[in-house]
């Protein structure tokens, strides 16, 4: 947990009392910090008061007596902003988030922040994964992972902060600034938080800021979406902070990208296959091995130690996840495509496909799967968009059915996979769906699928022994 004594005896206040909230109150508290609460829920309200903070309605009494106005990711802090920040604001409170005050409590330390509309996770956790691995101490929090406040206090340039930063979190940071950035990519996302596209990129842009000291500074820029490529023409060499080209899709003959599986460094014109580097199937996992792999260089790693131990990252869990090989047919979980993007990127990864989809649609239009049609040879399909995704197959003439739940499409698609003498053969679950229709989450629906093809696995190797 971070010390935040050096905040000072002022009151803070939180708005947003989920998990990063909590971990707030609870590191101001362990700092003898008076700590004012408030979420519009009540959970959250019982929460605060169960970890020693103060529960008030965010008045101008409390605020005038706060140091900071400590704001969780998910309440509007600009556009429609949140009645209390848009009071705070007019008070010219300072407006923070927790990854600010970690900042601001441990800046000798060296912060890599990655940013992206996708792949934030994947390359975060490839980066943690790469730099564990050879031995450099790392602490890991940001968005999908620890809070921020919930993590190691480093206080050595030796220790590396590796920080997965959406929009909501780096316009909250006026004062962080990082060492070693990754932009992934940018594409229309989160437009009820945002006027515009223009200022959801500009949120994203933060990340980019220069520190102000003599410190080396490097950014890895995806060159596969437009505005990513943009900021790489137009941004670099503007301040102290290196730019380097990063891509899945084109060489970069000033940087580094994945062709295929190579790997291609053209910055010490060295080249390395990725095959077996299985949990990275796809251009934007390539993207996102070309990321770490350039982050990691400038971290001081040496190339063949970085490739090494990328080819044994084990992936993260429902995003793409290899879980077994069943009767010679992979199975693969991508719960986590929620989707139908997301989904379009996990078919486009494998070529003889037994697909399962469907649950609860956020969207009916499918078109945009239509390009991998001749990859799917089934698709056993579950959950409220069981009949929008049938008469897309039939439009499509992919051989389908309604399989009603998780365990018929599994069973389903299994069985007809282990006749398809084609190599290789991959079951799917990439359900171009939320889950809420049958499952808590999609981490439960990733979690059962899981236990069904373990429990497939176990059966077959019995069978083989007898």
């Amino acid at each position: 947990m971070i010390d935040l004594q050096k905040l000072g005896d002022a009151p803070v206040a939180v708005l947003g009392v989920g998990a990063t909230g909590q971990m707030t109150i609870t590191a101001l508290r362990a700092s003898g910090i008076t700590c004012y609460a408030w979420d519009d829920k009540e959970e959250g309200r019982t929460a605060a008061a169960g970890l020693g903070a103060v529960v008030h309605e965010l008045t101008d009494e409390i605020l005038k007596q706060c140091r900071f106005l400590v704001v969780a990711a998910g309440i509007p802090a600009h556009y429609k902003a949140h009645p209390v920040v848009a009071r705070a604001r007019e008070l010219q409170l300072r407006i923070v988030c927790d990854v600010d005050l970690l900042w601001r409590m441990a800046p000798d330390a060296t912060y890599v922040g990655i940013t992206g509309t996708n792949g934030k996770s994947t390359t975060t956790a490839l980066i943690a994964h790469i730099l564990r691995a050879c031995g450099r101490r790392v602490a890991l929090g940001g968005n999908e992972q620890i809070p921020a406040l919930g993590i190691e206090m480093f206080t050595s340039k030796d220790d590396i902060y590796l920080l997965e930063l959406s929009s909501y979190q780096l316009e909250l940071c006026p004062t962080a600034r990082f060492d070693h950035t990754v932009f992934l990519n940018l594409t229309p996302d989160h437009l009820d938080r945002y006027a515009s596209h223009t200022e959801y990129g500009a949120a994203k842009m933060n990340i980019l800021r220069p520190r102000g000291d003599e410190r080396r500074q490097t950014a890895a820029i995806g060159l596969d979406t437009p505005e990513t490529a943009k900021i790489f023409a137009e941004q670099s060499g503007l301040t102290q902070r290196q730019f380097i080209p990063i891509s899945g899709q084109e060489r970069c003959l000033s940087g580094v990208s994945v062709i295929g599986r190579i790997l291609f460094d053209d910055i010490n014109n060295l080249r390395f296959d990725l095959t077996p580097a299985r949990a990275l199937p796809g251009p934007h996992n390539g993207q996102n091995a070309a990321a770490a792999y350039t982050i990691c260089l400038q971290l001081g790693l040496k190339p063949a130690e970085i490739i090494f131990n990328m080819i044994d990252f084990p992936g993260l869990a429902h995003r793409q996840q290899y879980v077994t090989t069943i009767n010679g047919v992979d199975i693969v979980n991508d719960s986590k495509g929620t989707n139908v993007d997301a989904t379009a990127k996990a078919l486009a990864c494998y070529d003889n496909i037994y697909w399962i989809a469907g649950g609860k649609p956020k969207e009916l239009d499918f078109k945009t799967l239509a390009p991998f049609r001749d990859r799917i040879h089934g698709a056993y399909l579950i959950g409220e968009a069981m009949e929008p995704l049938a008469e897309w197959c039939r439009t499509n003439s992919i051989p389908h059915y309604k399989s009603g739940t998780l365990k018929n499409a599994f069973d389903a698609a299994i069985r007809e996979a282990a006749t398809d003498r084609r190599r290789p053969v991959t079951v799917l679950l990439s359900p171009a769906c939320a889950s809420f229709d049958q499952f808590k989450n999609f981490e439960d629906r990733g979690e059962q699928f899981i236990a069904m093809a373990m429990k497939e696995a176990r059966s077959e190797k019995r069978e083989a022994r007898t």
